[in-house]
């Protein structure tokens, strides 16, 4: 059976947090993660111009996800089939990226931009990150002790315990916080 396939938009890339949770879930091979070459340059200009983040720690990011997913960034070819509208042209790469993958959930925090009735006649759910981690989580709570653990042991510079952890997640992410608090604890 084919693993879920989601397309994360930059506005979820940009959040380390959030991205990590995502990466962590795929490299315990649960869920495959797709973007486009259009998303990373999104996420570049706001981790550069409006994060502030040196451009070079950037690129290194950018380049160590495209290493670790190397199946993920996918190609955002325009769809001609359907006559396709969404609230924000500019969103169209999005979807058309989302579609060409074959993906079965878009995860961005944009969910105006790419209403049910855009996404829907494509097979394709759009939910934001709150709803799509809390729908992993409880698709696979037996698995997220072991995926939260190993995803706080990579987070040594500063170290985080799993209840800063979760009160930092909880601050975006409420409903996702209270799901994975309540895996965790069994």
């Amino acid at each position: 059976m084919r693993r879920p396939r989601i397309f994360l938009d930059a506005n979820i890339l940009v959040d380390a947090q959030i991205r990590d949770i995502f990466f962590t879930i795929a490299e315990a091979r649960l869920i495959d993660l797709r973007w486009s070459d259009e998303v990373l340059n999104e996420t570049r200009n706001v981790l550069t111009n409006q994060r502030g983040i040196e451009p070079s720690r950037v690129d290194y990011l950018i380049s160590t996800i495209n290493a670790a997913f190397p199946k993920s960034n996918v190609a955002a070819a325009k769809i001609t089939l359907l006559p396709v509208a969404l609230p924000d042209a500019d969103d169209l790469h999005v979807l058309y990226a989302a579609v060409n993958a074959d993906c079965d959930l878009l995860v961005t925090n944009n969910l105006r931009d790419f209403p049910d009735g855009a996404v829907a006649p494509f097979g394709l759910s759009a939910l934001n990150a709150d709803s799509a981690i809390a729908m992993l989580v409880q698709d696979f709570s037996e698995r997220m002790p072991a995926i939260i653990s190993r995803l706080l042991s990579e987070l040594r510079n500063p170290p985080i315990s799993v209840q800063e952890f979760l009160d930092r997640l909880k601050q975006r992410t409420p409903t996702a916080a209270q799901a994975l608090s309540a895996a965790l604890k069994g």
